[in-house]
This record gives C-alpha cells, sequence and structure tokens, in this order.
C-alpha cells in the first residue's frame, strides 16, 4: 500500500486495492480549483495512517476517468475494499469531507 507521502505520483489502472480505504484524486493541471483544494484534502486524510492517497490526472489516465465516469474535476471517490463508497464533485465542504472520512474510517477499524 502507497502512504499519504506517494501522492504525488500518477498511478496505472492497478491502483485499486482490494483491501483498505484510498481516496482517489480525478484532476487536471489546468483545474485551480483542484489546486486549491488538493493540499486541503491530503491535510484532512494524513491523520489517517492506513487511508492511501491516490492522484489521478485525468488528461492522462483517460482510461481511469472512463473506468470511474469521471466527467469533470475536481473528483474524488472514497474506495473500501474495492467498492465506492462515497463521491464527491466541484462543490465540497472540507468539514463535511472530514466528517464522512472519519466517520467511515472509524467504521473499517471497528
Amino acid at each position: 500500500m502507497h502512504n499519504n507521502k506517494d501522492y504525488q505520483k500518477t498511478y496505472s489502472s492497478t491502483i485499486i486495492l482490494n483491501n483498505g480505504i484510498e481516496i482517489l484524486y480525478f484532476s487536471t493541471d489546468s483545474c485551480n480549483v483542484c489546486k486549491v483544494l488538493k493540499p486541503k484534502i491530503i491535510e484532512t486524510i494524513n491523520k489517517y495512517n492506513i487511508i492511501n492517497f491516490v492522484y489521478i490526472n485525468i488528461e492522462k489516465n483517460s482510461d481511469l476517468a472512463a473506468k470511474y465516469s469521471v466527467f469533470a474535476v475536481p473528483t474524488i471517490i472514497l474506495i473500501i475494499d474495492g467498492k465506492e463508497y462515497q463521491r464527491f464533485n466541484r462543490n465540497l465542504s472540507i468539514d463535511k469531507f472530514a466528517e464522512l472520512i472519519d466517520r467511515y474510517y472509524n467504521l473499517y477499524i471497528n
């Protein structure tokens, strides 16, 4: 499993783990909202040592964007044990995001 420190990498279609928690962050280099949101998302999930953050540039990984039906950026998908549990698009409250991540994390570890 990659840790949150690996977030700058772009991964291939083999990124999804069959177990564990992952945040898939779909973006582009030209998305200004994405540039502002990404560090806030990373800061929010850094307190959870088992959450894997994966940055996906949809311009370089259009196959993954298609596979996950991503049509707008930023799109953030919460994957638990290989299944999508939550999807966030464009207008995202960091507080709500943190609350949901905390809830899913606590359910997962208990």
